[in-house]
């Protein structure tokens, strides 16, 4: 009795602790964008190339530094050799061995090194800005989710109020055909309105599970950790700019477009550093180097002192021919910089159609809430008379379900395009830099 006491005991601590653990909390737009760039794979994934970018770049600056190396190597020879100590040959079996230390130095190489270090700074800088616009991406579509998911909560509702209308209707209906006071066909069609917003409902109902099935994998957390979403108000008017503006604030103010100075800078660096192929490098070399052999009666040690050799030296290459590799490498660098060059047209481009939509789109949606609006009044007069008429007997079903769906599908489409004027507002503030959480 006292141990199934305590598994109750037990079970009843976790059942709590879990319940505790699954209370949905309340996050707003601003806490679902931190959590996403947080968490969201793909944007720390891009964050890598943060870290290559910073490595590439100090790897440019410490090509300044000299390098050194050692090195040691010990084997044995029989028969006819050399010995390493004496340079005299033997007729015997020698353990010998060999340690060096070395170091060299670029001293000119037509400052490819220099160009180099500003390719990979300008590489850094526009990494930054391009990292800082995938960033800016993830809140728009985490913008979007969260309004998709706001408009399938409230279609949700919405339809079940519907419904309800209806169910009381096929209440009344139900009342009426026993009495023998409604037509079997009217009956039947009741009925069925009452069947097909059933199935209204677990359409809407899947629409927004996909919908925080979406948001959630952009924030990289499970569906049920998302949580209750806080509603936004909608503005009664908003601020529009024109297509132009739109498009010149955007350019101004998207960091991904301030990234494309850098990667032509970037190019012509990279140019300059190819062309420092035609001239000259001077290499500064010096070194250690001692030998060992087992003939030498002195010990290691004092035999890597005693014949401990020096050497320093100052070389010159000077290219004369090399198969035209370096001016093919200058050839291929200035395609790459054309290419950068028409890639950023071809952003611009996007841009310049991207912002002109959101312009025309917001502008849309404006004019259809206003139709909508217009569009449910009358609806919802042509239902009241339907309904009165079909309590009378004075119409059919048909003309009611009729003008009851017609209101029905107005609402809904007034409230899906509700949201759609608020999204494309944000839209329009991400483009313009203005965009306030």
């Amino acid at each position: 009795m006292r141990i199934k006491l305590i598994i109750l005991l037990i079970s009843f601590v976790a059942y709590i602790a879990e319940s505790f653990s699954q209370v949905d909390s309340v996050r707003n737009l601003s806490d679902c964008i931190t959590l996403a760039i947080e968490n969201n794979p793909t944007l720390r994934q891009s964050a890598l190339n943060l870290r290559e970018n910073n490595i590439q770049y100090k790897q440019a600056r410490q090509s300044l530094l000299p390098n050194l190396n050692g090195g040691l190597s010990h084997g044995i020879s029989t028969g006819r050799n050399v010995d390493p100590t004496t340079n005299q040959f033997v007729e015997e079996t020698v353990n010998s061995g060999r340690m060096n230390l070395n170091t060299n130095l670029t001293l000119l190489n037509g400052f490819k090194i220099f160009h180099d270090i500003r390719a990979r700074s300008s590489a850094r800088e526009a990494g930054k800005l391009e990292f800082d616009g995938e960033a800016n991406m993830l809140k728009l579509d985490v913008i979007t989710a969260y309004i998709q998911v706001l408009t399938a909560e409230d279609l949700v509702t919405q339809t079940q109020q519907q419904f309800e209308v209806t169910k009381e209707r096929l209440r009344n209906a139900e009342v009426k055909q026993r009495e023998g006071a409604i037509s079997p066909g009217d009956y039947y069609d009741i009925k069925g309105e009452y069947s097909m917003n059933l199935n209204t409902i677990e359409q809407n109902r899947k629409a927004l599970n996909d919908s925080k099935t979406e948001l959630a994998s952009l924030l990289n957390v499970r569906v049920n950790q998302i949580g209750q979403l806080r509603r936004i108000d909608i503005p009664a008017q908003m601020q529009v700019a024109n297509d132009q503006e739109l498009y010149e604030l955007a350019q101004q103010n998207l960091p991904q477009f301030k990234a494309w100075d850098w990667r032509k800078k970037q190019a012509e660096s990279i140019i300059k550093s190819e062309k420092s192929g035609f001239m000259p490098s001077l290499q500064f070399d010096a070194g250690l180097n001692t030998n060992y052999s087992s003939l030498n009666s002195a010990s290691y040690f004092t035999q890597a002192r005693n014949f401990l050799g020096r050497f320093a030296s100052v070389g010159l290459s000077i290219p004369i021919f090399n198969r035209f590799a370096v001016r093919n490498q200058i050839d291929l660098a200035k395609v790459e910089l054309e290419r950068v060059q028409w890639e950023e047209q071809i952003a611009l481009n996007q841009l310049r159609e991207q912002t002109s939509k959101a312009v025309f789109d917001l502008v849309i949606a404006k004019r259809n809430i206003d139709n909508l609006l217009e569009q449910e009044q009358s609806y919802a007069e042509a239902f009241r008379v339907a309904q009165i008429q079909f309590d009378l007997g004075a119409t059919n079903s048909v003309t009611y379900l009729t003008a009851k769906n017609k209101l029905e599908n107005a609402q809904n489409q007034l409230l899906i395009k509700r949201y759609e004027w608020l999204l494309q507002k944000y839209i329009n503030d991400f483009y313009a830099g203005s965009l306030d959480l």
